[in-house]
């Protein structure tokens, strides 16, 4: 099997796709730390997703990650903005108004803009592949390993920005406007 990799401004969606958004595309959209940005293309793609009625599947990892990452951004701006640096996420910040706040708005958006769009699915770790899912050699990311195996098995298109996923295997399709993973193609 091969790894088709489809260029983000060729990519024309259809109702049958079922699509998995890569962590750093739900954050691109849900939660960008770059607002003077314009024209962000997967922006564009997303709101074709949503007119074209695409199946946009999410699972648990990938909230867990998007929640994680989004509070832990929040964590670093409140360091710099109390200028302690020596903060501790757990012992020191989670019991500040600040991440309370910080993450009642992470979950407004995972409740009203994601969890509204989005279809929950299992991420079928019991039935991937093992020697798929813990792969040596380059720089290893479990939940990235697992998203692909879940594009595996739902037989849906990864939307991502992450040149990593060029390491692993086969087998799957890729929508991104990364420029290493076009040629990798």
């Amino acid at each position: 099997m091969k790894n088709n990799t489809i260029r983000l401004d060729a990519f024309k969606p259809k109702s049958s796709d079922h699509i998995l958004l890569d962590t750093n595309i739900l954050l691109d959209l849900f939660y960008p730390l770059n607002f003077e940005s314009t024209n962000n293309p997967y922006e564009t793609l997303y709101a074709n997703l949503l007119r074209e009625k695409s199946h946009l599947l999410i699972s648990s990892i990938q909230i867990s990650e998007f929640i994680n990452r989004c509070i832990r951004l929040q964590f670093n701006l409140y360091q710099e903005a109390v200028h302690n640096p020596a903060l501790k996420f757990k012992k020191d910040y989670r019991s500040t108004d600040d991440y309370r706040e910080k993450m009642k708005a992470i979950l407004d958006i995972v409740t009203t803009d994601i969890s509204e769009n989005f279809i929950f699915v299992d991420d079928g770790f019991s039935r991937m592949n093992r020697r798929n899912i813990f792969r040596y050699g380059f720089s290893y990311d479990f939940n990235d390993s697992l998203l692909v195996e879940m594009a595996r098995q739902y037989q849906a298109i990864l939307v991502t920005n992450d040149a990593d996923y060029a390491n692993y295997g086969t087998g799957f399709q890729i929508v991104t406007s990364n420029k290493f993973l076009l040629m990798c193609n």
